[in-house]
């Protein structure tokens, strides 16, 4: 479907009351292409919430950089939701534009109490390495043994989970999870893992030797499952 009328009306159902009919009417534009873009870019500042979250869904999957100014707007979101969804895409989009705003909107969550373990200044971290304004410390060892698997991206073995924690561990940096993906044909299904709190008041020296102990836990109790890889995400001090 390419008539410019017909794409405006599956636009609008986005933005409907009924998210069924909304994911009904995103799954028909996926196969429009390149002619949602301007109109979609048009329509989605005025959406509600769902709404948006079904544009930067589509907004995502063109990979269009003229996507960067109204992405880079819903960083100021009432949602948490959109504000984190709205900033991995810029970074996976690729738009540097947006870097001074992600760094306002991680300052901000900073400023704001949420637990820097939390899924809102991760997404925002991973965000701005990905446009290279944050370097991510990945030691030597660890780097070696990883592996890029389709969209999961830098994965490890299961079987090498200790040794990766304990390399990072050793490099001053706190581990926040660790998540298990179990493979199956070309897909990857999330595996339920442990869990573990984090006692901010600790210095960061405290901190990295809590939590390595912790984690090593947590790895013990997850087991070494067939067929499944892990992956991880950690911070440095200048993160805090």
């Amino acid at each position: 479907m390419t008539d410019e009328k017909a794409i405006r009306e599956l636009i609008a159902r986005l933005n409907g009351e009924d998210t069924n009919e909304a994911a009904e009417a995103e799954a028909s534009l996926r196969s429009c292409g390149e002619a949602i873009l301007l109109p979609l870019l048009d329509a989605a500042p005025g959406f509600g919430r769902f709404g948006q979250l079904c544009a930067i869904d589509l907004l995502r999957e063109l990979g269009d950089p003229r996507a960067g100014s109204v992405l880079t707007s819903m960083l100021l979101s009432e949602y948490d939701t959109v504000r984190e969804w709205a900033a991995d895409a810029l970074g996976e989009i690729g738009v540097k534009e947006a870097v001074p705003e992600l760094r306002r909107a991680y300052d901000e969550v900073r400023r704001g109490g949420t637990t820097l373990d939390s899924s809102e200044p991760e997404t925002l971290r991973r965000a701005l390495t990905a446009l290279g304004a944050r370097t991510e410390v990945v030691p030597s060892g660890i780097e070696t043994s990883s592996r890029v698997e389709g969209k999961l991206g830098r994965c490890w073995a299961v079987e090498d989970l200790g040794a990766v924690l304990e390399a990072l561990a050793n490099a001053d940096q706190l581990i926040l999870s660790f998540q298990f993906w179990e493979r199956w044909n070309d897909t990857h299904t999330c595996r339920q893992t442990p869990r573990w709190e984090f006692d901010w008041s600790l210095s960061w020296p405290e901190l990295v030797a809590a939590t390595r102990v912790k984690a090593l836990e947590a790895a013990h109790i997850a087991g070494t499952p067939k067929n499944t890889v892990a992956t991880l995400s950690w911070m440095k001090e200048e993160d805090v």
